[in-house]
């Protein structure tokens, strides 16, 4: 007779669905502290696509450790000349996988 522990556990191996996957790799990309939103600018505009900024909304989420330092940024949408949506479920996943400590949401206009 199968035991209640042995049927669960060929249900757990058989089982087929989504799953994530998480690769942790601890890096820093911007050692200098994003404490205002200067240093924010700073960093965000250069990254910005120059042809679409007055074309079509977009947003980023930058990704950041204890001591203010970027970890991780993302494109999180673009939308069109009249707005974009911003997923909040995305921006939260990357910042539980990213180990954040604070998001950063920054729009292009």
């Amino acid at each position: 007779m199968i035991t209640r522990k042995q049927k669960l556990k060929r249900v757990k191996n058989d089982h087929i669905g989504s799953a994530i996957s998480i690769q942790y790799k601890r890096e820093i990309l911007h050692k200098e502290p994003m404490r205002l939103a200067l240093d924010v600018y700073e960093w965000v505009r250069p990254r910005w696509n120059e042809e679409l900024i007055n074309l079509q909304e977009q947003s980023m989420a930058l990704y950041i450790n204890n001591a203010s330092q970027l970890i991780s940024y993302r494109l999180i949408s673009t939308g069109n000349i009249r707005g974009t949506i911003i997923d909040v479920q995305f921006v939260v996943s990357l910042a539980l996988h990213t180990m954040a400590s604070k998001v950063i949401l920054v729009h292009n206009h």
